[in-house]
């Protein structure tokens, strides 16, 4: 039986884990930028959190919260340049997919001296440290290497990322989930599901990735229920922020899906 697994990324999952474990910044570096889009940072609390873990160990830090929906790579290199200009040591992503995936690019950016278009090559080195702090419960950016970003000049989203671009810590907690609607609740579950159906029909995946889905699609299951009847409590949001890790764990090792969206927007017909 041949098989690779490799996911560096440090994962922290509990209640009040940013405030829990600080100390961790400390070792990073001495100023940060922390990648955001307009609302979800702040309207789920994590924003603030960073924020006064980063005071209380005398760490600088400025604001980017520009990210789109589907970052796009001239906002990602606007923030890179500005990261630069302040001498920025570590990047923060805070959100869902988009700030994480943007996240990943401005680390990048800010450490070379290159044109953009060359992040899409994959040969670069150098990459700030990243931490991940997800706000939705869906693409499990936080434990993978990849970033898909808006090509405005294809009007297409390409990705990249290699074994440089996984971020150091992802820091988990389910109270940052808890300021979504229904609707993208359910939307992020279910592409979170995705990510784990897709990777266990695949055929590069192995008894280890199969175990790891079948442990995601099992705790999805057991949330539909709430999902359908609209009673998600805190316990669901955490099982459901569990499916997402489980799933971009998942999705590190299963570049190629075998099936689309849209089946499984079908099998889930019930929303």
């Amino acid at each position: 039986m041949d098989y690779h697994f490799h996911m560096p990324t440090q994962v922290i999952a509990e209640s009040r884990c940013v405030q829990k474990n600080q100390d961790i910044f400390k070792g990073l570096g001495r100023k940060a930028m922390l990648v955001t889009g307009k609302h979800s940072a702040k309207a789920s609390g994590a924003y603030q959190d960073v924020a006064a873990a980063l005071s209380d160990n005398g760490i600088e830090f400025i604001l980017f919260d520009k990210i789109e929906n589907n970052p796009s790579l001239e906002t990602v290199t606007e923030a890179a340049e500005k990261a630069k200009q302040e001498n920025v040591e570590f990047i923060i992503g805070i959100g869902g997919g988009s700030p994480l995936d943007a996240a990943k690019a401005v680390a990048v950016l800010s450490a070379n001296e290159m044109n953009p278009l060359d992040l899409f090559t994959n040969e670069f080195e150098k990459v700030l440290p990243i931490v991940a702090i997800p706000t939705t419960a869906g693409t499990g950016s936080e434990v993978t290497p990849f970033s898909v970003l808006l090509r405005k000049d294809l009007q297409t989203k390409v990705s990249f990322g290699n074994d440089q671009t996984f971020p150091r810590y992802a820091l988990l907690d389910f109270k940052y989930t808890q300021s979504l609607s229904r609707k993208v609740t359910i939307n992020t579950g279910i592409d979170a599901f995705t990510h784990s159906f897709e990777g266990f029909l695949s055929n590069r995946s192995t008894r280890l990735s199969d175990m790891i889905a079948l442990e995601a699609i099992k705790i999805f299951g057991e949330c539909l229920p709430a999902l359908v009847k609209d009673e998600i409590s805190p316990q669901i949001r955490e099982k459901l922020l569990y499916t997402s890790l489980l799933g971009g764990i998942v999705i590190t090792d299963m570049t190629d899906h075998c099936i689309g969206d849209l089946l499984v927007y079908r099998l889930c017909g019930c929303f």
